[in-house]
């Protein structure tokens, strides 16, 4: 997140494989402000969709 002033701010980490490090695209932002966006975490086809808001 970035705030108007330019401060960015982590909302998450992915240290693990198994937590989607391996993005399949770029996030995006629902209407509600949350960001999602998917993860192939095995490299043999498993897909994560996670929800950050």
């Amino acid at each position: 997140m970035v705030t108007p002033s330019g401060t960015l701010t982590t909302l998450y980490s992915f240290p693990q494989p198994e937590d989607g490090v391996k993005p399949l695209a770029a996030l995006t932002q629902g209407r509600d402000g949350s960001f999602r966006g998917v993860g192939n975490t095995t490299g043999i086809g498993v897909v994560e969709v996670y929800n950050l808001q």
